[in-house]
């Protein structure tokens, strides 16, 4: 038999994160075929087949992608698009009566992904300490320096630093759509890559410490210690999960991890996880495909530098 793999996005990181994952499959393992799906031509040299989709916005996508897995038999879907993972979801039905497994979190947790100010309030909702965040503020309620956040974003863009209360009168009196206000948070921020089963079970995570350059991560420092350790095992017991969940945080030296974003998909810096012995993909499909049990890894302990899509890893 053939596990028989979609993957949008592939002209992404995420995407081409989630196909090199499934190039690792072990010789003698049941054989991997993977569609690539995206709205333009992919770079990526790797996927045994590809299909070009309508825009994730356009309104033709959700049936486009139904009839992408229909005609190719998939198995298992990996969403690899920040963008699409609410589309998905309100489509889960329709995508079922295709029999193919859509990796995806819950309902709840997909929302709250894709709103800055819904993932405080989700967070606080399940007992993890997340920054203040506000939907309005007055320049008098706000505490310095502050964070001025598209409340749709995604990697970064679009986010400003008001540092006093002139730029705050500044930004409030354009009248911005959709921003919220956010504390800023000292400290060094980590990414947190979670793991669930099918039943909601978070079966293993790994934390790195990063460095971003317009949004990307290029340098990723695995971390192991006590206080990270109980931080994962409380985010794992507390907020529902399916699939692949990630929490971006920072570390404050009085108030420990406070996570200011989540990700109901896969993680941008997943090649870089599969450099050191951690593939999320594959243990996906293989879970989601034919249901075995998702092993822990056990990462090597490593910084890990990414200029492009090249990779180099430097054990610690």
């Amino acid at each position: 038999m053939t596990l028989r793999v979609a993957i949008t996005g592939v002209s992404g990181d995420v995407g081409r994160g989630a196909i090199r994952g499934l190039r690792c499959n072990p010789p003698g393992a049941e054989p991997i075929w993977i569609l690539g799906l995206d709205a333009g031509a992919s770079p990526e040299p790797d996927p045994d087949d590809r299909m070009r989709l309508p825009l994730v916005r356009e309104p033709a996508y959700p049936e486009a992608l139904k009839a992408a897995l229909s005609r190719h038999e998939i198995e298992v879907l990996l969403p690899c698009i920040d963008s699409e993972t609410a589309v998905l979801s309100d489509a889960r039905e329709m995508l079922a009566q295709t029999g193919c497994k859509v990796v995806l979190a819950p309902p709840e947790l997909v929302e709250a992904a894709e709103d800055k100010l819904l993932t405080s309030q989700f967070l606080s909702d399940h007992g993890i300490a997340a920054p203040s965040t506000f939907g309005t503020a007055t320049v008098g309620e706000l505490v310095f320096p502050v964070l001025a956040k598209p409340r749709n974003g995604h990697a970064s863009q679009g986010i400003k630093i008001l540092s006093d209360r002139a730029a705050a009168k500044e930004f409030i009196a354009a009248s911005p759509r959709n921003y919220c206000f956010q504390r800023y948070v000292e400290g060094p921020e980590f990414t947190v890559g979670f793991l669930y089963d099918a039943h909601g079970v978070m079966q293993d995570a790994i934390s790195m410490e990063r460095s971003l350059e317009e949004g990307r991560t290029v340098r990723a420092r695995v971390v192991d210690n006590p206080d990270m350790q109980q931080f994962i095992s409380a985010f794992g017991e507390r907020v529902p999960g399916i699939g692949a969940i990630n929490a971006q945080l920072r570390w404050h030296d009085d108030d420990g991890p406070l996570v200011f974003e989540i990700n109901a998909r896969l993680s941008g810096s997943t090649e870089m996880r599969i450099a050191i012995g951690v593939n999320d993909p594959l243990r996906l499909v293989r879970h989601f495909g034919r249901g075995d049990a998702i092993a822990p890894a056990c990462p090597q302990l490593a910084t890990v530098y990414r200029q492009g899509s090249e990779l180099q890893v430097d054990p610690c």
